[in-house]
């Protein structure tokens, strides 16, 4: 759709999975030829590290500086503590949709639909108990529709590219490079999840 902004490695990434499906298709001779694709040039880029608590807690305190600063504190947040990624918490609903919020027991997990998952299969995750202790600072009579309506709406159809360049406006007044020339971004703070997540299941073996 017209409001997916996508970097080189992912049309890369697309345009492989286009070229098995193309020989697949050859082999079952529902055509006779492969077709020339043109490769896709991908910039050697270094990888962006995952942020740190210390990065995180000053890309918090650099949201005050702008616009609805505590529903994108709330947002980081819910980030941090879950390792979901940007669609997703946009996405991220108390009632329906592909991405909805199921209270187990005392704490709310992530049910996804299989429509909104690559893998295409239906899946419910667990999550932290301090991200069931943000969810219930929301009342519940405002527990209905998004989760982050806010946020969501900024931007309109672009959302996506609205939400990024935000981060990106937080990241640089706080100062988080992640790689060279590059300020921090929703996923490195999904990376700086799993990155905690790994700390704490080695810390428990």
């Amino acid at each position: 759709s017209s409001d997916l902004l996508l970097s080189e490695h992912t049309v890369a990434k697309y345009m492989r999975t286009l070229k098995a499906a193309m020989r697949w298709a050859k082999r079952k001779k529902f055509i006779n030829e492969v077709p020339d694709f043109d490769p896709i040039a991908v910039p050697d880029e270094p990888r962006s590290r995952p942020i740190t608590r210390e990065e995180f807690e000053r890309m918090l305190d650099a949201c005050k500086h702008f616009r609805d600063a505590e529903a994108y504190q709330f947002f980081m947040l819910a980030l941090w503590l879950t390792g979901l990624r940007i669609r997703e918490a946009l996405n991220l609903s108390w009632d329906s949709g592909p991405v909805k919020l199921v209270r187990v027991g005392k704490h709310f997990q992530v049910r996804f639909k299989k429509s909104g998952q690559k893998n295409r299969k239906d899946q419910q995750i667990p999550t932290v108990p301090a991200f069931t202790q943000l969810l219930e600072t929301i009342p519940e009579n405002e527990r209905h529709g998004y989760v982050f309506p806010v946020v969501r709406c900024g931007g309109s159809k672009y959302r996506y590219q609205a939400v990024a360049r935000k981060f990106k406006r937080i990241s640089q007044r706080a100062n988080v490079v992640t790689a060279e020339a590059h300020f921090a971004t929703p996923h490195d703070i999904r990376r700086g999840f799993g990155t905690t997540m790994a700390y704490i299941k080695r810390s428990e073996e």
